[in-house]
């Protein structure tokens, strides 16, 4: 396999002809010229090289001009350009450099030194275009994402509409038929919400900045959410902690809720029927302990790392396996710890744990 394809542009013949043998014994393709103009032709004809080696001074076109031409054809890391000098002098190697040549090397090279740096040159470039490829890639798989969930949100959306307005004129005994196929368009349109919620957190390196937010705030507005589906199944909801305070942390307040959404929803769906979830507020070690406990399958052992994978799912229902995958990927935003562990008396806790501030409300005057 080729080390790489290598242009050499050197005006001297004797030069040019040892460098070119010397990148041939070592593995590159090679091909050499003796003018700037040839160099540039060549550059543009052929959009297959690695590397320029490119001598600074030349008759007709320099080296530097040459460089400047090269530039506006591919970026830096594109076409990398190694240039050749006679005299190491400090305005020329800053004139080369400022042209967009990446590193310089002084004639005669030292073998060891000039391959080092054109093999370091080769792979930035590589790691470059692995890069922008894997991007594009990203992008193109975004939108086929954003494509595929709207065109099954909004059937979904439909059958849910049409289900409630015929439920008005449907005999009793068909209803529980009705009644499936209301929690089946719930069930497609949770799993979009979820996949959805879970590329756009994918795309985030970083919060950028955050906000006060009083989890406790959060917390009652996701359970009010829930509530419906909660007492359908006959499954009530505790509230473990004191309103009178603020239950602070720094953030993003829609990441935040959808994290809290995707807690207490698992918790609502896999808890046993007329059972309890509690949902829980703490202070821990000087941290806010966000915390849902539920009376259900619980979580083996031996489960409790990969459960947080992306396309993991434990339950016999299936699903996509992205929502405590997303839950692990805003307490990293946030630089929280998340975890799952035995509630008692059967079932699991998940939670979360933040650097936060727990203090009375003063409105309240508790």
């Amino acid at each position: 396999m080729s080390e790489g394809r290598i242009l050499v542009v050197e005006d001297d013949i004797l030069t040019l002809s040892f460098l070119v043998k010397l990148f041939e014994r070592r593995g590159f393709e090679v091909e050499g010229v003796s003018s700037g103009g040839e160099a540039v032709r060549r550059v543009e004809e052929l959009e297959a090289f690695d590397l320029v080696l490119l001598d600074i001074v030349m008759p007709g076109l320099s080296g530097v001009e040459v460089c400047e031409l090269i530039r506006e054809r591919y970026p830096m890391f594109r076409l990398p350009v190694l240039f050749l000098t006679a005299l190491a002098q400090p305005s020329e190697v800053a004139r080369a450099l400022d042209a967009g040549g990446n590193d310089y090397i002084v004639k005669p090279p030292q073998e060891d030194e000039l391959f080092a740096r054109v093999r370091n040159l080769i792979r930035l470039k590589r790691a470059v275009e692995e890069n922008e490829e894997l991007q594009e890639l990203l992008r193109l798989k975004e939108r086929l994402f954003n494509l595929v969930a709207h065109d099954v949100k909004v059937p979904a959306s439909s059958i849910l509409q049409a289900a409630a307005l015929l439920r008005e004129g449907v005999p009793p005994g068909l209803r529980r038929y009705l009644s499936g196929i209301e929690d089946a368009a719930r069930r497609i349109l949770d799993l979009v919400k979820g996949f959805l919620g879970y590329v756009r957190v994918r795309r985030l390196v970083d919060l950028e900045r955050g906000a006060p937010v009083d989890l406790s705030v959060l917390l009652l507005q996701v359970v009010q959410r829930w509530k419906d589906r909660a007492r359908a199944k006959g499954v009530g909801v505790a509230y473990g902690f004191d309103r009178g305070r603020r239950w602070t942390v720094q953030g993003d307040p829609l990441l935040l809720e959808e994290l809290m959404d995707n807690l207490v929803g698992n918790a609502v769906k896999y808890t046993y029927p007329d059972t309890l979830v509690r949902v829980m507020l703490e202070e821990r070690d000087g941290r806010v302990r966000f915390a849902v406990a539920d009376e259900g399958p619980g979580v083996k052992e031996s489960d409790r790392e990969r459960i947080f994978q992306e396309f993991v799912s434990l339950s016999k229902e299936g699903g996509m396996g992205l929502g405590l995958a997303l839950v692990k990927e805003v307490a990293r935003l946030h630089g929280a710890r998340v975890g799952v562990e035995d509630a008692e008396g059967g079932g699991a806790v998940f939670w979360v744990e933040f650097e936060g501030t727990v203090e009375r409300d003063r409105e309240d005057g508790l």
